[in-house]
């Protein structure tokens, strides 16, 4: 038997770590911890926050809190899920109590665009993974931080629990299909197998390598060496994780208080609802749904290197495409329906318009590996006007499927950039800054969000569960909030990149600012969506 494999045997258990520290002060022991674990806190933080350094200040806390609370904990708390939950609800604190602060970070993460790596079903997976999570209930969640997060085996998951290999089994299996559900109404529909390996795959990152040992040293201080915005961080953490104990009991109360008759309870006046606005005719819409019946394969893959497969699927959707395309030269707009009904019928709709975008890549795919790069670009256009059309006057839901059209087309168009010459350039960052021009604001997102909601929603059953989820919603029009910035800020900085190339190519040499780009390439300087200024030139 080798050291390696005799070491990691007397591996000493979590339990046992945290004993040693709560009764000892054993800062050996906590560094154990935190090494252990650093990985899944921090990747839980920065998918919540998508800001690395804002994620590096949630890790600290959440161990903080761990140092503070290690000898109260029960013996029986699972500590991965224990610290999962507490970096997913210190995360969302964080977003809603220092928004402007994560702007100005991300700021300084997100100026160079770069081609998205990840595989096509974690973008859709990843902005609602912790929102999912949370779902769940404390065993649940702990089976699956336990399985996909840590890599734990189910003989493993079962001695935690105190339980059997197959009831472990039966835990996980229960938590990936209320995942599945969560994401099937959400638009994203994919089987439980395939969320398995995606959150296998992509769950856990690696965290800085001095973080775990800056996590360490403040924590056991118990954040006496905290800056003062981690310790604020760290009261309202404290908060939320005590919002969270009591809100079962609270609950509890309200279904007694409506159970005896009780009609005193003051719901805050709301503004009042704008005009259901009126469906163009005709609406584009209608023959983007039909298209979507007209695809040809349940599986579109457009990252296959098959030139005969991709031409085959290409061939079997032409006219498809062309009704789509047809669409897209009509005003278009989500027909919303104000019925409960009408959401399980449009994830439907929802998930075939995807499909429909994968069509369309495939079609450029095809055409990038016949050597026609401009009709590439055409057809990846299409599917950034798709994203902007299948969403607008659509609500939540319709806005994330359309952010994920979105992204699908610019990862495609960046491989173009050094492949067309100065004119198709030219005219592919035009395109992409009339495209821009084009799409809808967040606040009319927002607006017809709000307005469907209530319409749909009605009653005193209704009013009194908007107030109870009042910070999971907030949570939510945060996370959709920032990435209805996010890739517009993409698509701003690929246009710039088009029209650099353009430019570079005519002068002999790159533009030293933006400003050089305009009139001849660019009409304006784009603006960065989410600080409001003047977007840079950042050469790759």
């Amino acid at each position: 038997m080798s050291a390696d494999i005799y070491e990691e045997m007397q591996e000493p258990a979590d339990t046992e770590l945290l004993r040693q520290y709560a009764e000892q002060d054993s800062e050996s022991a906590f560094a154990a911890l935190v090494t252990r674990h650093v990985n899944l806190v921090y990747s839980a933080a920065v998918r919540k926050t998508g800001n690395p350094h804002a994620a590096e200040e949630i890790t600290q806390v959440v161990f903080i809190i761990l140092a503070k609370k290690a000898r109260t904990l029960r013996r029986e708390t699972v500590l991965a899920g224990w610290l999962y939950q507490t970096a997913r609800l210190t995360a969302a604190n964080f977003l809603r109590s220092e928004i402007r602060r994560v702007r100005r970070e991300q700021e300084s993460s997100m100026q160079a665009l770069s081609p998205e790596t990840e595989t096509e079903a974690w973008p859709q997976i990843e902005p609602l993974l912790d929102d999912a999570m949370g779902r769940l209930n404390e065993k649940e969640r702990n089976a699956i931080v336990l399985r996909f997060f840590e890599g734990k085996s189910f003989q493993e998951i079962g001695a935690t629990f105190g339980g059997s290999e197959n009831a472990a089994k039966k835990r996980v299996v229960h938590g990936l299909e209320k995942l599945r559900k969560f994401f099937t109404k959400r638009g994203v529909t994919l089987s439980s197998v395939a969320i398995a390996g995606t959150i296998s795959a992509h769950s856990v990152q690696a965290a800085p390598v001095a973080l775990a040992k800056t996590v360490t040293i403040i924590a056991i201080t118990k954040g006496a060496a905290a800056s003062g915005s981690t310790l604020t961080l760290i009261k309202g953490a404290l908060k939320i994780m005590a919002w969270t104990k009591m809100k079962i009991a609270v609950v509890a109360g309200v279904g007694i208080l409506l159970a005896i008759g009780t009609t005193a309870i003051v719901v805050s006046k709301t503004e009042p609802l704008p005009p259901i606005k009126s469906q163009p005719n005709p609406n584009g819409y209608g023959d983007l749904v039909k298209a979507v019946t007209m695809l040809s394969g349940d599986n579109l893959n457009f990252n296959s290197t098959n030139l005969a497969q991709l031409q085959a699927v290409t061939a079997a959707n032409a006219q498809a495409l062309a009704l789509a395309r047809t669409g897209l030269s009509k005003e278009c707009r989500v027909p919303l329906q104000f019925t409960q009904a009408y959401s399980e019928k449009h994830l439907n709709d929802l998930a075939g318009l995807k499909r429909l975008a994968q069509a369309f890549v495939t079609e450029g795919k095809t055409a990038e590996l016949e050597n026609r790069p401009n009709d590439a670009v055409k057809s990846y256009l299409d599917t950034v006007h798709l994203a902007n059309e299948s969403s607008r006057g659509g609500v939540f839901i319709d806005e994330l499927v359309g952010i994920a059209i979105e992204g699908i087309a610019s990862s495609q168009l960046t491989n173009l950039v050094n492949k067309l010459d100065a004119k198709s350039c030219r005219e592919t960052a035009v395109a992409l800054e009339v495209l821009d021009t084009q799409r809808q604001t967040w606040d009319d997102v927002a607006q017809q969000e709000n307005a469907w909601s209530r319409r749909t929603f009605t009653g005193i059953r209704y009013d009194i569960q908007r107030m109870m989820e009042k910070k999971s919603m907030d949570d939510m029009y945060v996370a959709v909030k920032l990435k209805n910035q996010k890739y517009p800020k993409m698509t701003r900085q690929l246009s710039i990149q088009f029209a650099a190339r353009a430019y570079s190519l005519d002068k002999g040499n790159p533009p030293e600012s933006v400003d050089d780009l305009v009139p001849d390439y660019l009409k304006a300087v784009p603006i960065d969506p989410i600080t409001g200024n003047k977007m840079v030139y950042a050469p790759k």
